[in-house]
């Protein structure tokens, strides 16, 4: 999904509802938590190899940046 196509579906809802996610197991719904912007070089499974901190992306050589709800 990108950026746009998230805004795009927030426009849609009513802006006092609740957002949630799937856990990590994808059976069970849960709160989402504040989106955060995370820096790696996978673009679809990021593990552990990532950073949150634009420094440490720049350090490593981390290219993508994503966004995690």
């Amino acid at each position: 999904m990108k950026v746009k196509e998230l805004i795009a579906a927030l426009q849609l809802c009513d802006p006092d509802l609740e957002v949630y996610s799937y856990c990590d197991h994808g059976q069970t719904p849960e709160k989402a938590q504040m989106p955060s912007i995370i820096y790696s070089n996978a673009a679809d499974n990021f593990y552990d190899e990532y950073t949150m901190t634009e420094e440490d992306a720049e350090e490593e050589g981390y290219i993508v940046k994503a966004i995690v709800l």
